[in-house]
This record gives C-alpha cells, sequence and structure tokens, in this order.
C-alpha cells in the first residue's frame, strides 16, 4: 500500500502505520515509522454499491446497519460527478480519526480498474504519531490531484 513511483495494482499492503487504542476516540492509526509528506500511507481497495443495499438492509431488518456509518460517497476524480454509487472501504480508511482543524493525512479517490481510496501524508508524520484526516475534505485546499 505504500508506493511513491506510481500506483501498482496488487500494492494493498499496510507497512508503516499499526491500529491501536487512541487518546482521542476508541482506535487510530498510528505511524510505525517515520512518514514524509505526501507520501501515499495506504491504498485501501473499495466494495462500490448503490444505497438502495443499506436501504433494503433496514427494511429487512427494521434497523439502520452500523456499516452504514463507514460508507463514502463515490465520484469520478476528472468530472467530480457521482452516479450515486457509495464505496465501503476495506482497508483502515474507517479507522483513521477526524481533525477538522489539522489533519495531518487527507484521503483521495482512485478510479478505474481497481478503485480505492489513497491517505496521503500532508506533512512529515512522526513515528508514534496518531494520523488525523479531515472527514470531510477539500481536497483543492491541500494541493492533492484527482487523478
Amino acid at each position: 500500500m505504500f508506493f511513491n513511483e506510481g500506483i501498482k495494482r496488487d500494492s494493498y499492503f499496510i507497512k508503516k502505520v499499526e491500529v491501536r487504542p487512541s487518546p482521542v476516540h476508541g482506535l487510530g492509526v498510528f505511524a510505525t515509522e517515520d512518514i514524509p509528506n505526501r507520501y501515499c500511507i495506504e491504498c485501501s481497495p473499495v466494495i462500490l454499491h448503490y444505497p438502495a443495499v443499506f436501504k433494503k438492509w433496514a427494511a429487512d431488518m427494521g434497523t439502520r446497519h452500523i456499516l452504514h456509518d463507514y460508507v463514502f460517497c463515490w465520484y469520478d476524480n476528472v468530472t467530480r460527478s457521482t452516479d450515486g454509487q457509495q464505496a465501503m472501504p476495506l482497508g483502515y480508511v474507517g479507522i483513521y480519526n477526524n481533525s477538522f482543524e489539522s489533519p495531518n493525512a487527507q484521503w483521495k479517490h482512485r478510479n478505474g480498474e481497481f478503485p480505492a481510496l489513497l491517505v496521503y501524508a500532508m506533512r512529515d508524520i512522526k513515528r508514534g504519531e496518531e494520523i488525523f484526516v479531515r472527514y470531510h475534505p477539500d481536497p483543492n485546499e491541500y494541493g492533492l490531484e484527482w487523478q
């Protein structure tokens, strides 16, 4: 899952981070070694689906499913349009804690044959530091390319 020289389609391994209890909230993702600015921390594969999946669950079971809290809106990076699809990440993406004021990492979509959510360092992150993302980002604010 770490790459700096382009995206490899089989690069779904997390080596520089670990999940452990967070002093902020529940579990968090922490750096196990220094991570440089703009480094791709994670390439989390996603399962794309439509909102009807959770609506059907709720109708059949009479309750909302907890997985609904971990769904991301999905859109095309170039046109920034959506056809209503949602994404369920399979990596650590659902474990990163939020920081509205000072995130040290940010995610962006990767479309194509192997859709994924990519998590990038927005500054140097020190070993042992918790990695925070902004749950509702403005990618232009952080200079992350959309392609």
